[in-house]
This record gives structure tokens, C-alpha cells and sequence, in this order.
């Protein structure tokens, strides 16, 4: 969105931000068919306009499991196929009239963009097909284009790393429990590869069905189920995720039967992309389990310290929160000089005199 921002002064409406009602009312009230949109916001935004505020950030939700990330990836893949419409010159109003497209050229190209980004996956499964088969030349060569082509996070991280400035690589960023970074770039690299066969199968599906649906049948056009509902009710073992991504493991063996048939003298690297795609399942699984805390393994004499300290901070509201100061912790107790209590309190004092009462209690 920064660069539709500065290059056309134009942002991408994502559902979240400040809008005129009476405006959005006057003008998509009857530019839009009823029941014809899943994915509405980039259109309003294009009917309207929006532009993007870079100094507010609004965090989204994001699904902990592959299966439910998956699920809305296809969800969201059919609300942006089913745009198709827009990118012609006339478009049915909700009157059902014919009328010249009121989009510009940039809101259709980010239309088109979304449709192409949903593309990518079941190109780099052509691309290897056909590598491995009809394809002339070396087969590590479409294998490294295939490779290179899911390798855009390293590349994006790399060239915002360089233009940034900052060369430095924090050691902060390998020791926590959030995974970003070029370590973050590297392993979203090679996932992406690993599940190229499912994604590509998934996409397909999505594309083929909504352009189904759009063009012919017209039903289901508005199926939608939230992220938290599909994640509450996809199972999370082994079985459920081999049972939604076997397409994973067929094509991986298709890839192999397709190098064994006619280019043998590219096995080697054959084989461990069918290894990886029939593995895809399993590392889904692993990836998907919840995050256990490890027990930090301190000493007797660690947890003695810390009982000490514990005990310290809570005796200092016990005696210092008093009816005297109705009950409210004081600001400090000043020993040296010997001044006594500070009369004062602050909301930092008041949070940790609550965090103490819970953690007692």
C-alpha cells in the first residue's frame, strides 16, 4: 500500500479506517449487486478512494494452525476472483443496469494483482512439471527458477535490509519466541516451497469454483465462515492434516514418475522435492502445535532469590497501602534521607499493587 500511496496518492481500503457515512452511502448504495461481493473492501475502496496513514498500526488476528490459514487463503482467493466483473469496462449496477466501469486504471490493476498473487503457487507446480518433463535443457534449471520464485521473502527482507541502512543483524532477534528477521525471511522461503503442491491445488480450486460460480451457476457466492470458527472446528493431528493435503504427496510422486520418464539424469534433486511434498502434511502438523512455554530450570537457590524478592514487594503494599492513603500504594518510601512515606501515588504503583493482589490470591 506505501507504493500505491506514492506513486498514484492512492491507498488500499483493508476494512479498517475513518470514512464519511453519508459519502459511502451516496455512492456505493446502488454501484454494487446485492449478494455478487465476498471480498468488499478493496472495491468500496477503489469506488471511493482511501488513502493510507503509515504512522497507525492496527493488528489483525492471525490463524495458529496451517489448516485454518489455509482455509481462509481460499476464502479470500474466491473473494478476489469474484471481482472479475470490475475489470471490464461495464459493470451491472444493483439496479441491474448496464454502466460505463467507474474504476480507474489502479484499482483494476490491484484487482488483477491479488488474482496473479493467487497464481504464483500453481505456477511454480507448472513450472516444475514441465521441468521435469516436456521442458528443454538442464532440469536444475527450472528447479532453481521454481526455487527463486518462492524465495521472494529473502529477496524482499534483503533489499529493504540494504536500503535501510541498518547492516546490523540484532542478536535479540534469535533468542525470542517470535520468528522475524532474515530467519523469519529464510523459514517462510522454504515453507512456501514445501507447500507449493497444496497451495497450488488449493488456489486452483478456489479460482475454478468461483469463476464457476460467477460465470454459471450464480449460488454460493457469499459462503464465508470466520478464521476463529474454521479454527475451531478443524481437528489439529496428523490424520485430518493428511487427509486435507494428500494432493501434496501425489504430486511430489507425479513429479518423480515425470523425471523418471524423461529426464532420469535429474533424480537426485527429483527426489528430495518429492520427499519434501509428501512430507508437507507431517511439517504442517509440527508447525501447527501449540507453543509450550519451557520451565525456566533454575536452582533451589534462584527460587529462593526470587520467593525473597516476591515476599519484599508484597510486604511493601501490605504496610504502605493504608487507610491513611486510602488504600492507594504510595509513590515511594525514602530511606536516605530518612523523609518516610511519599504521599503521592502513580499508576504504575496502582498496576503492580493489583498484579501483586492476583498473583497472592
Amino acid at each position: 500500500s506505501d507504493i500505491y500511496q506514492d506513486l498514484f496518492n492512492e491507498g488500499i481500503f483493508t476494512g479498517k479506517g475513518i470514512f464519511d457515512v453519508d459519502i459511502f452511502k451516496d455512492i456505493l448504495t446502488q454501484a454494487i449487486p446485492d449478494n455478487a461481493v465476498l471480498s468488499h473492501d478493496l472495491l468500496e475502496g477503489s469506488y471511493i478512494r482511501a488513502g493510507l496513514v503509515t504512522d497507525i498500526e492496527l493488528i489483525d488476528g492471525y490463524p495458529a494452525r496451517y489448516n485454518s490459514f489455509s482455509m481462509r487463503l481460499h476464502r479470500w482467493v474466491r473473494g478476489d476472483w469474484q471481482l472479475l466483473p470490475w475489470l471490464r469496462s461495464k459493470v451491472v449496477n444493483r439496479a441491474g443496469q448496464v454502466v460505463e466501469n467507474p474504476l480507474s486504471g489502479v484499482s483494476k490493476w490491484k484487482i488483477l494483482d491479488n488474482m496473479r498473487r493467487s497464481l504464483v503457487s500453481p505456477a511454480i507446480v507448472i513450472l516444475i512439471l514441465a521441468g521435469a518433463s516436456i521442458l528443454p535443457g538442464n532440469i536444475l534449471v527450472w528447479l532453481g527458477l521454481a526455487f527463486a520464485a518462492a524465495s521472494s521473502p529473502i529477496v524482499s527482507y534483503a533489499v529493504g535490509w540494504v536500503l535501510s541502512g541498518n547492516l546490523r543483524i540484532c542478536r535479540e532477534k534469535f533468542n525470542c519466541t517470535v520468528i522475524s528477521g532474515v530467519r523469519g525471511a529464510l523459514y517462510q522461503s522454504v515453507l512456501i516451497f514445501i507447500f507449493a503442491a497444496y497451495q497450488a491445488y488449493l488456489m486452483t480450486d478456489a479460482i475454478l469454483r468461483t469463476v464457476g460460480r460467477v460465470l454459471f451457476t450464480r449460488k454460493n457466492l457469499l459462503e464465508w465462515v470466520t478464521a476463529a470458527d474454521v479454527e475451531a472446528t478443524l481437528k489439529n493431528d496428523f490424520r485430518s492434516f493428511w487427509k486435507r493435503m494428500w494432493m501434496s504427496a501425489f504430486l511430489g510422486g507425479l513429479v518423480f514418475i515425470l523425471a523418471m520418464a524423461f529426464k532420469p539424469y535429474g533424480l537426485g534433486p527429483v527426489a528430495v522435492i518429492t520427499l519434501l511434498w509428501i512430507a508437507a502434511p507431517y511439517i504442517a502438523y509440527s508447525i501447527s502445535k501449540p507453543y509450550e512455554k519451557k520451565k525456566p530450570d533454575l536452582s533451589t537457590e534462584d527460587y529462593a532469590q526470587l520467593r525473597r524478592i516476591a515476599r519484599k514487594t508484597w510486604r511493601f503494599f501490605e504496610e504502605f497501602a493504608s487507610e491513611t492513603d486510602n488504600f492507594l500504594p504510595p509513590d515511594n518510601y525514602q530511606e536516605d534521607p530518612p523523609t518516610g512515606i511519599a504521599h503521592r501515588t502513580s499508576p504504575t504503583n496502582i498496576g503492580f499493587l493489583l498484579a501483586s493482589v492476583l498473583n497472592v490470591r
